[in-house]
This record gives structure tokens, C-alpha cells and sequence, in this order.
């Protein structure tokens, strides 16, 4: 193995007068290392080519390291013979034995020194191949030209980096180690792309071949400082930032993914199991109250003195079963004997005889329903033990999957005058494991107006679950079962209180408008002492009812005092504007008929009487106009 640091000439054969051509033959036979991508066609430049010292490595019989001091030639060359485009990857050192037959014009027999055009890599994939490395980042340079020109004066460009570096630390000295992203074979034939300026991508390498970001960095700082020899105008500059994921990033990426989706599904099962636990704890606190609710006795005494005690009940069961319905005992077929027509003279003076009315209510029969007639499991869906619906005119719900008793509401439908079918719907007050029955109700009876004659609570007592939205702001939804209730509008009046609901089927996706009207003036025992609210209340219903379709619903707690009077008032009202006369008994009787235990006390019967009296004073002395 030989050292030498003096200069090798380079030996060439040329024939050559001024300017003579050189043909130069060279045939070799020696393994050659190639370690760059070498693209040669025809051209005609003039390229100054400054080499340093490289090290050049010889593998032959013997082993020779030579090292070549700089270089600098100018040279004008002129390529008379197009040589196909030569691409050689890094290799291991093998032997080659096809001669280069390269052909040049020179103006004198000079050295001639070619440097290899760089590849272009194109780095828009994201699998990348092995020996290109990951790139972070990379610069792009905006100039006032067009691609075609870029594309010709690529060289220049590189020429133009390279010379930029050496004013700073020379990590940048071969045109290798700058690597464009878009400046292609495609686009630098493309004859329509004109547009102008353009951008230039590419990054920069480090003599390994491997990315580097300072390096990228320093051309930016390098720039700022110092003139860019460029022949076009380069009016930009930036750095862009890019994530180029190979395979193994996706992998990891597909297995981070698998991770996070066993994580959320542990996450909804323990939730859902939460869920679970919650809701069977509620069930089961649900029907102890239910239990508690039919079992402990109520004190009623504002409702009727029917109404009394599940155990009271209990101890009366064997004479209900052995009586028969009342209104079936032919002593109560007798129509005499549950009428009395009054005109409006016999009104007036009837009305003030508290004891003839008393009488009067105690005369009418009283309707009453066996237990037996119960849908075995019902009991749980009643507020109170006593008090059932009919089974001839109990409202049917339309069931709802295999619950048991889907079908049960505690309430029935109420004849209106001249027998008009259906006109009522008198129910108890929803509890509340009953608010989807009480809106599923409204909704398969087409219920345009409601009407409720009773407190939350009283004494301390729920009479009603609560099932309007929140009256504190407009557009607030509540959502029972399958149906949302939304209150557009609420209107409060004396001892009165008006609102407007949407109520909304969500498995069918319609809606319809339903009014809801709530009178305050009811007291806890006993009965308004004012007849005109009742009437007014009745009169702001009647409003709402023109163009109803369906039902409309009355309730209060159980469905039977307060509510059978607010029905008697209303259709004693209607067939005193037709008729000019008005038959109490028999209209609280039909009524009777049909829900159980309606107008309890004899207070709620006389009231029906003033508010009769009231409004007939009022319509035949001009006061108010029929409706």
C-alpha cells in the first residue's frame, strides 16, 4: 500500500489542432466505485467547477490512496454525442467491463472534470425507500420565474446553494446533497405550466446523505446575511415544517388506535353497568313507594267522604262484591228520580236553598267500582286504592312492547251534553312512574286541552307529579318516554295559569300544539268561595276547545271530586245556552256513570248550582254572549 500527496496528472490521448476534437477511449477494467446518480445530455454551458481535496480510492493488484489538491477549470464544452441517461445507485465496488466512449470539443487539451447531476427525489409518498431518509422539514424558495426556467437553470441553482454555504460552516459542498421535491421530470416538460412565481422544494443532507434540520435552518440565517447567486430573482424564502410517516409509523399509529379503542370500550362498559346498577336501585325504590303509596291511609276529606283508606277498603270488599253496579239496581232506572229541569227563574230561587240541594245530592246514586274489576298488577299505577276506573269507559292505552298492564291509565272517558261520546277525559293525577301513560295518552286521544284543578302538594302530600317543563324560560324540554314536552309560551292570570306546550312523538318525529290550563283558586278542603273564577277558568278553556279534535282531559288528585265538578259546570253551562234550562242531578248522574265517584261533597254539588246561577244571570242580562 502506497501514500502519495503529489498530484497525478490525469493521462489523455487527443488529437486536437485549434480547437481540435478529443476522442477519448477509455476502457476499464478495474472494479470502480460509483457512489453518485450521473445524468448526461446535450448541452452547452460553461461551468466553473472548484474541487477540493478528495480522497480517492483505487482497488487493484495494489492498493493505492491518493489525495488530488484543488482543482479549478474553466471550461467551454460542447457534447456532440447525446449519451443515454446513466443512474447508478451506491454500491459495493464491482467490475465493469463496457467502455465510456466520451467525445468533447475543447478549446485546449485541458483536464476535464464532470460532476454528477443529483436525482430527483420525490418525497410526497408516505412509505419512503430505505435509503432516503425521513425528512421533517424542508425549504421552500419562491422565485419570479417559471418552472421551465428553474428546470433549465437547475445546475445554477445548486451552484448558487453550494457557494451560499461557503460564507458559513460548508455543510453544503456537492450538488448531492441538495435534494428538490418538486422540480420533476413532469413539470419541467409540462408545456402548459406557465404560472409564474413558482416555488421551489427541496432539502439539504449532510455529506452521510442523512437529513438534517440544522442544516436546513442555516440556509434561512445564511441567506439573511448574504447575496443568493442566483440568475433568477428570488423574491422568498421559508421553512416548512412536514411529518413523513413511513410503515413503522403506521403500524405503531394502528396499534396506538387499537389501544385507545380498548380503552373507550372499557370506559362505556363500566359506564354502562353503572347505568345499570343506578337504574335497578331506582326500580326498586319505585315500587317500595308504590307499595307505601296504596297501603298508608290518606286523609281526603277535601276530596270526598268516600274516599278513605286501603285497609277501609279492604274491610268493605265483601259488601262491595256482593252488591251489584248501582246504576244496574232498577229503583235507579227511574229517570224521576235523578232529575230535576230548572228554568232560569226556578234557578235563581233553587240556588239559594243549601238545604233543598243537599237533598238534592244525597237523592243521586252513587256509582261504585268492585276491586276484582282491577287488572290483576294495576294496583301499582293507582294514587289511590279506592279509587278505580270503569272498566266500560276505562281509556286504553295502546301497549307498549311485553310490559305487563302497558295498556292501564286510571282513567276514563266522560259523555258530554247531549251524550256527545267521548267529549271528556277525566283521570287522576299522574304519579310518577305514570308520566310516559299520562303523555302517551294525550297523544293517542289527540288531546288539544288540559285542564288541572289541583296543587303539586297539599299538606305535605303529593297530589301530582310534576309534568310541565320548567316555567323559568321559554323552549325548555322535558322528555317523558317517547314523547318531549316543550313550553312555548306561559301566561299567568288571576288565580289562573295558561301554557302553551309542544308536545312531540319522537319515533314518528310529529308534533302538536296543546294548551294547558291551571287553576290556583282551589283551597286544600273545601271549595272556591268565588264562582266567577271557575266560570272564567271555563270560559278561557272553552276558547281552546273550538277547534279541538279530541278529548278534552280534566284532572285533579284522584280524578272524581274536583274534577266531575268542573265537568258539571261545563256542560250545565252548554245546555243552559240552548235550552234556557238546566237539570243538575241527571247531568252529575251521566257523569257518574261514567267515572266513578265524580262530585264527592255536597260543597262541589252546590257549587255547580252558583256557577249555573251565575253565569245564566250573566247571559240573560246581556252581560256575556253565548260561546
Amino acid at each position: 500500500t502506497t501514500t502519495s500527496t503529489t498530484p497525478i496528472p490525469i493521462t489523455t490521448t487527443t488529437t486536437s489542432t485549434t480547437p481540435i476534437p478529443i476522442t477519448t477511449t477509455t476502457t476499464s477494467t478495474t472494479p470502480i466505485p460509483i457512489t453518485t446518480t450521473t445524468t448526461l445530455r446535450p448541452s452547452s454551458t460553461t461551468t466553473t467547477i472548484t474541487q477540493k481535496p478528495t480522497t480517492t480510492t483505487t482497488i487493484s493488484p495494489s492498493t493505492t490512496t491518493t489525495t488530488t489538491p484543488r482543482l479549478t477549470t474553466t471550461t467551454t464544452t460542447t457534447s456532440t454525442t447525446p449519451i443515454p441517461e446513466i443512474t447508478t445507485a451506491t454500491q459495493k465496488p464491482t467490475a465493469t467491463n463496457n467502455p465510456i466512449l466520451i467525445t468533447t470539443t475543447t478549446n485546449k487539451p485541458n483536464p476535464i472534470t464532470s460532476r454528477p447531476k443529483p436525482a430527483v427525489v420525490d418525497l410526497t409518498s408516505t412509505t419512503l425507500e430505505p435509503n432516503i431518509p425521513a425528512v421533517q422539514s424542508f425549504l421552500k424558495v419562491i422565485v419570479n420565474s417559471t418552472m421551465k426556467n428553474i428546470c433549465g437553470s437547475e445546475d445554477e441553482l445548486k451552484d448558487a446553494i453550494i457557494k451560499l454555504f461557503e460564507s458559513g460552516t460548508e455543510s453544503v459542498r456537492t450538488k448531492n446533497q441538495i435534494r428538490f421535491l418538486n422540480v420533476n421530470e413532469r413539470k419541467c416538460l409540462d408545456p402548459n405550466d406557465e404560472k409564474s412565481p413558482v416555488s421551489v422544494e427541496f432539502y439539504l443532507v449532510n455529506d452521510d446523505g442523512n437529513f438534517n434540520a440544522y442544516i436546513n435552518e442555516e440556509f434561512i440565517n445564511l441567506l439573511d446575511k448574504h447575496e443568493f447567486d442566483y440568475k433568477l430573482n428570488v423574491i422568498g424564502v421559508e421553512l416548512m415544517q412536514r411529518i413523513i410517516e413511513n410503515v413503522n409509523n403506521n403500524e405503531k399509529e394502528t396499534q396506538n388506535s387499537r389501544v385507545k379503542a380498548a380503552i373507550y370500550l372499557s370506559c362505556i362498559a363500566g359506564i354502562c353497568s353503572v347505568l345499570v346498577f343506578i337504574l335497578l336501585v331506582v326500580r326498586k325504590r319505585q315500587k317500595r313507594f308504590n307499595y307505601g303509596q296504596r297501603c298508608t291511609p290518606v286523609s281526603l276529606d277535601d276530596y270526598s267522604m268516600d274516599n278513605i283508606s286501603v285497609y277501609n277498603s279492604v274491610r268493605r270488599k265483601g259488601v262491595l262484591r256482593a252488591s251489584k253496579r248501582s246504576y244496574g239496581n232498577p229503583a235507579f232506572d227511574d229517570s224521576s228520580a235523578v232529575s230535576h229541569s230548572l228554568n232560569f227563574g226556578g234557578l235563581i230561587s233553587f240556588s239559594e236553598d243549601r238545604p233543598a240541594i243537599d237533598e238534592e245530592f244525597s237523592n243521586i246514586p252513587v256509582i261504585t267500582v268492585k276491586p276484582d274489576e282491577l287488572p290483576p298488577g294495576a294496583e301499582t299505577k293507582n294514587r289511590y286504592a279506592n279509587v278505580i276506573p270503569m272498566p266500560e269507559t276505562r281509556v286504553m292505552l295502546n301497549p307498549r312492547g311485553s310490559g305487563h298492564n302497558s295498556d292501564y291509565i286510571n282513567a276514563n272517558f266522560v259523555k258530554g251534553y247531549k251524550g256527545a261520546d267521548k267529549f271528556y277525559i277525566a283521570c287522576q293525577a299522574p304519579m310518577q312512574s305514570t308520566l310516559p301513560d299520562f303523555w302517551q295518552m294525550i297523544w293517542e286521544q289527540n288531546t288539544r286541552v288540559i285542564m288541572m284543578v289541583t296543587s303539586l302538594t297539599e299538606k305535605g302530600v303529593e297530589r301530582c307529579a310534576d309534568y310541565l317543563p320548567p316555567s323559568e324560560v321559554v323552549d325548555c324540554h322535558r322528555l317523558f318516554g317517547d314523547y318531549q314536552v316543550t313550553l312555548k309560551k306561559r301566561e299567568v292570570k288571576d288565580k289562573l295559569i295558561i301554557s302553551n306546550l309542544q308536545l312531540k312523538n319522537l319515533e314518528t318525529n310529529l308534533w302538536r300544539d296543546v294548551t294547558h290550563l291551571w287553576y290556583g283558586g282551589w283551597p286544600v278542603q273545601g271549595v272556591p268561595s268565588d264562582p266567577g273564577t271557575i266560570l272564567a277558568f271555563l270560559m278561557e278553556a272553552r276558547s281552546h276547545m273550538k277547534t279541538n279534535s279530541g278529548p278534552h282531559v280534566v284532572h285533579c288528585s284522584p280524578g272524581t271530586g274536583r274534577t266531575g265538578t268542573l265537568i258539571a259546570c261545563d256542560i250545565a253551562i252548554r245546555e243552559f245556552e240552548l235550552s234556557r234550562s238546566v237539570d243538575v242531578p241527571k247531568t252529575v248522574y251521566a257523569i257518574r256513570r261514567c267515572r266513578a265517584g265524580a262530585v264527592q261533597t255536597r260543597d262541589q254539588y252546590a257549587l255547580i248550582y252558583k256557577v249555573i246561577n251565575l253565569y245564566a244571570s250573566k247571559l240573560s242580562g246581556g252581560v256575556l254572549d253565548s260561546i
